[in-house]
C-alpha cells in the first residue's frame, strides 16, 4: 500500500477529490504521512490527460500496474539488466490490475469492465 500511496500521491492524484471511498482515503492518510516524513512535494493533478485514450491506459489504472510491479518483482531491476534477450522479459511486464483497479477506472467512480 506505501508504494501505491507514494506514486498516486506524488502524481498528485490523491488531492483531486474531497471524500473518497475507503480505498482513496486509505491511500491518501498513507501518502500525507509519507509526505510529512520525507518533505515531497507532489505535481498538480490536473496536468493528467484523459482525453482520446482508452480507460484502461488512464494514468491511474497505471500508476496502480506499476505499484503491482515493483511489489511483486523481486530484484526487478537486477533481472532486466541482466536479461539474455527479450524474450525472457515479456511475462515480467504482463500485469493485470487487482482488487480496486479490477473495478475502477479513475478513482471513487465503480465501473465494469
Amino acid at each position: 500500500m506505501q508504494v501505491e500511496a507514494l506514486l498516486f500521491g506524488q502524481a498528485g492524484l490523491l488531492d483531486t477529490e474531497i471524500f473518497g471511498d475507503e480505498y482513496y482515503e486509505m491511500l491518501k492518510k498513507e501518502y500525507h504521512f509519507l509526505r510529512r516524513k520525507f518533505s515531497l512535494q507532489p505535481i498538480e493533478g490536473h496536468l493528467w490527460r484523459h482525453m482520446r485514450m482508452r480507460p484502461s491506459a488512464f494514468p491511474a489504472v497505471r500508476l496502480a500496474e506499476f505499484a503491482l510491479f515493483i511489489h511483486q518483482q523481486e530484484n526487478v531491476f537486477a533481472r532486466i539488466l541482466q536479461a539474455p534477450d527479450l524474450k525472457v522479459l515479456e511475462p515480467l511486464f504482463r500485469i493485470t490490475p487487482e482488487g480496486y483497479w479490477e473495478e475502477h477506472y479513475v478513482f471513487n467512480k465503480p465501473s465494469k469492465k
